[in-house]
């Protein structure tokens, strides 16, 4: 048993064959006995590993036809769809004729050339030629041999369609500014029409609404509203004083000076007469702003030796004037700033200023005062004798005479 050798074994092929691994496929693949007899020469006699087990790579199977037509089924039912869609797109009023090619002058003069419906219906039965009926083209037209009298009908649409009508642009209307719209007057009664205009030339900013207008005297509807440059219309009462207020209503509106034309009171215009229609006219002009500059000085100079001058906008009188003790009035545009300077003789002190001598803007009408005040500069002080000086020289000058009345005794 243990000297009986086993017959060699083929070596294996075909599809079970195991796989050779990559690179290897030159190499002939052993059998276990010339494995054996490999290792008997070689002297080990050790038996061979058994051969290592490798899965059996096999062709992946073919897609099933099943999903191949129903595949290609959806993606015919897609471009029939997607064709459609665009046909629809494409051809809105149907297919393509030979008079939906013509020009649209073509096909009105066609429209209208075309006979009425009975004759329409008659030349386009079919007809019979020696047994060939013959169908006349839906596409041919009679022509016209006199032009029509009547207007030209509408081109008749193909089923389906919608007429769309060429849109036009919207013209922008012109606002024109009209009078604010008051009550109805009674028959008979006089209308006026308020107007308040603003003039702003000298820095200010109110605008006519910020005046309140007040009908004052008689009766008048309406008798309280707010100001405005087109005009408010009011009946008033005939036969009765009157007159028209105008009243700030803020800030901005004060420091105006008010323009009034002759009907504004029936001390200026008269009674109203029934029936007449008034005119009444309120201009606001804006006042500028005022600094009054005092120059007061402690010293031997008068306050006109100094140049005083203003900086600002729209400066009135420009330039430099001489101070005075009693002031300096200079005007400018109301909301802009200024800054007051003097310059004059030296031998005085730095100016003392108080009041508002400089400003980032005033509302129109302000009046401020600025004054300067100029002290001498003092005289430096008188340096006074040291006393002990005065103690030496004292004894000096007393022996002085001594010394030339003893002269001669000494020289015996």
């Amino acid at each position: 048993m243990t000297g009986r050798r086993r017959p060699p074994r083929p070596p294996r092929s075909g599809p079970n064959a195991p796989l050779q691994p990559k690179g290897f496929e030159d190499v002939p693949v052993l059998s276990d006995e010339e494995v054996e007899r490999r290792v008997d020469v070689r002297g080990g006699g050790t038996p061979p590993r058994p051969p290592i087990e490798r899965p059996i790579r096999r062709a992946p199977a073919g897609r099933r036809p099943d999903r191949n037509i129903a595949r290609d089924s959806l993606l015919l039912i897609g471009l029939v769809i997607v064709g459609l869609v665009a046909v629809s797109f494409l051809l809105p009023d149907g297919p393509l004729t030979s008079k939906a090619t013509l020009p649209p002058s073509s096909q009105v003069a066609i429209a209208s050339a075309t006979p009425t419906a009975p004759a329409a219906s008659a030349s386009s039965s079919p007809t019979s030629t020696n047994g060939v009926v013959v169908v006349p083209s839906l596409d041919a037209s009679p022509v016209a041999s006199e032009a029509p009298t009547a207007a030209p009908p509408t081109p008749t649409l193909a089923p389906g369609a919608t007429p769309r009508p060429t849109a036009k642009p919207t013209p922008t209307p012109k606002v024109t500014p009209r009078p604010t719209p008051g009550p109805t007057p009674p028959p008979g009664s006089p209308t006026m029409t308020i107007f308040v205009n603003v003039t702003n030339n000298d820095g200010g900013a109110a605008v006519p609404s910020n005046w309140l207008i007040d009908f004052g005297g008689g009766s008048a509807s309406p008798s309280s509203f707010v100001g405005s440059s087109a005009g408010t219309l009011v009946s008033v009462a005939a036969g009765k004083s009157y007159q028209i207020f105008d009243t700030a209503r803020v800030t901005e509106a004060v420091g105006y000076t008010a323009t009034r034309s002759a009907n504004c009171a029936s001390a200026t215009g008269g009674l109203l007469v029934a029936g007449q229609h008034y005119t009444c006219t309120i201009t606001q002009n804006d006042k500028p702003a005022q600094v009054k500059v005092v120059t007061v000085v402690n010293g031997p100079d008068a306050p006109s030796a100094w140049d005083v001058s203003v900086t600002g906008t729209g400066v009135s009188p420009a330039g430099t004037v001489a101070g005075s003790s009693s002031g300096v009035t200079f005007s400018f545009d109301a909301h802009a700033s200024f800054d007051v300077q003097q310059s004059g003789p030296a031998g005085y002190d730095a100016p003392n200023t108080s009041g508002t001598c400089t400003s980032g803007g005033l509302v129109p009408g302000a009046h401020v005062t600025c004054t300067f005040t100029f002290n001498e500069t003092p005289p430096p002080p008188t340096p006074t004798p040291d006393p002990s000086i005065a103690v030496v020289l004292f004894p000096a000058s007393f022996l002085l005479p001594l010394r030339r009345r003893w002269r001669p005794i000494l020289r015996t």
